[in-house]
């Protein structure tokens, strides 16, 4: 009996540990759990804005210039994917409410995310960006940082150093991939009294992250093998 359970708790730390995509183990990290599959990006030196809000006559919409972000540090740090250039997608806002000091959106994608070599040139990841929330706070920044599965992966270059693959793998897996930023407006426009003024526009800076995240039932796997293991330790020392 006690080499079925060591069996089963094997099993289960194994099943939490070890995500596989045609041959690649995403992260292993003896009995520490997961390994973090995470890039930071932020507004390009020597780039005017990194994004632009801007009302079309009958809306918001939140755009990002093709040049403006790019990648500046990644875990684990992979050179091949490190100033690379983050595509994101033209962001529409609806159902605008004020809350106190700050203003809530609901943010709709209307383009696919992508992170490209060169703009332009080839795209190493990309991925569908589900709809969520945005946060105008106070009256100069804004942030996107609910944790989420925000994006879907439909193509990776599986060659591409080692977080682009890790990354399809841990969506493939069924991790969330999150993607958070944050940014301030240029000059110090009100952007709270500019978006309830429904004119105008405004441009900012801005820096996030794009990380995979286990879900719950990953780590419930992971703690019940864990204690499974502990139980019977316990109970050879007695």
């Amino acid at each position: 009996m006690r080499e079925f359970f060591l069996s089963l708790g094997m099993s289960l730390i194994l099943a939490g540990t070890l995500w596989a995509a045609d041959g690649d183990i995403l992260a292993v990290n003896g009995t520490n759990g997961l390994e973090s599959v995470a890039f930071d990006f932020s507004t390009r030196l020597g780039a005017d804005f990194a994004w632009d809000l801007r009302w079309t006559g009958t809306e918001w919409v939140l755009s990002f210039p093709d040049d403006a972000v790019v990648v500046d540090h990644s875990d684990p740090g992979d050179t091949d994917l490190e100033s690379d250039f983050v595509m994101l997608p033209n962001l529409r806002l609806t159902n605008i409410q004020q809350q106190g000091d700050l203003l809530t959106a609901t943010l709709t994608p209307t383009q696919s995310f992508k992170i490209e070599a060169v703009p332009g040139g080839e795209t190493v990841l990309e991925g569908l960006l589900k709809t969520g929330a945005m946060l105008a706070i106070g009256t100069t920044h804004v942030a996107y940082s609910e944790p989420a599965d925000d994006i879907d992966v439909t193509s990776a270059s599986k060659s591409y150093g080692t977080v682009i693959p890790a990354l399809a793998a841990a969506d493939a897996a069924g991790f969330r991939v999150d993607l958070s930023f944050t940014g301030d407006t240029i000059g110090g426009v009100n952007l709270h009294d500019l978006i309830l003024s429904e004119r105008g526009s405004v441009q900012g800076t801005l820096s996030g992250q794009v990380n995979a995240i286990p879900e719950p039932a990953t780590f419930a796997i992971l703690g019940f093998g864990t204690l499974v293991l502990a139980r019977l330790r316990s109970r050879r020392l007695r």
